[in-house]
């Protein structure tokens, strides 16, 4: 997607933009005691400084910093200086912007748990839309089975669908190439135990178990079948998932679903 390319292509080059930055704000100084970790210079810098001072553009590349740092100390200062946890920073990179909310960054960097848990506990809003993604389908679409647990834990919505494509957080699962049993069974019946529909269907007709043979992976589709999933629903093609093993000319994916009852 545009968002997770504009997000990935941000965090490796450490490109960000910032415009209009006032000339007595010294960036390169305060990013560097970000990156650091001297928490206690950057905050003693901050105490002086109004939203004048730093504007806009300048808080967006700070708080950039301190996510793809890592550091949850100066994401706290600069929430104790008065930003909003929920306010989507404006990225550039590439000659595109984006509009990313600190949580979804920081979840899309793999800034890990306790980063997140730090902007959650400081308000972060755990279901709100990113250029039309959610926090916790793109923890689980990047296989950070511990962080999703946590948001799950932290009120996530399991039928919440992405504003692209539709997708639930049980489709974001489900094309995982994780072959964890464990872990995947645990999160499909979490979901799924908490009115997460197992036969939801996207914008293109999708169902989870679809997307599992899409991604050829067979644990991801005995657990589905396991817990309900009908092998015989069509996607807006008409095809069926068993149509679709087949056509991937994968035998081992269309016995599992004709043990289920799948029909051609």
């Amino acid at each position: 997607m545009r968002l997770r390319s504009i997000i990935w292509g941000l965090l490796l080059a450490r490109q960000i933009v910032v415009a209009d930055a006032r000339p007595p704000v010294d960036y390169k100084q305060l990013i560097d005691y970000i990156k650091n970790g001297q928490t206690a210079q950057f905050k003693a810098e901050l105490a002086g400084r109004t939203r004048e001072d730093i504007n806009l553009s300048g808080r967006t590349v700070l708080m950039a910093s301190a996510i793809a740092s890592n550091q949850a100390d100066a994401v706290d200062a600069l929430l104790d200086w008065g930003m909003d946890p929920n306010r989507a920073l404006r990225l550039f990179a590439s000659g595109e912007a984006s509009g990313v909310t600190p949580l979804l960054l920081a979840i899309s960097s793999r800034a890990g748990p306790d980063l997140v848990k730090r902007l959650i506990a400081r308000g972060a809003n755990v279901n709100q839309d990113s250029e039309g993604l959610l926090p916790l389908n793109v923890a689980l679409s990047m296989q950070q089975f511990e962080l999703a647990a946590l948001l799950l834990d932290r009120g996530a919505q399991v039928s919440a669908a992405d504003a692209l494509m539709g997708d639930t957080p049980l489709m974001e699962l489900s094309m995982t190439q994780s072959e964890d049993e464990k872990a995947l069974s645990a999160l499909a019946k979490r979901i799924t135990g908490a009115g997460g529909n197992v036969d939801a269907q996207n914008k293109r007709g999708g169902t989870a178990l679809m997307m599992s043979i899409t991604s050829g992976n067979p644990v991801m589709v005995r657990i589905l079948l396991e817990l309900g999933a009908n092998p015989n629903i069509k996607n807006a093609k008409g095809e069926s998932p068993l149509a679709m093993a087949l056509r991937r000319q994968r035998e081992d994916l269309a016995g599992l679903l004709r043990q289920f009852g799948a029909q051609p």
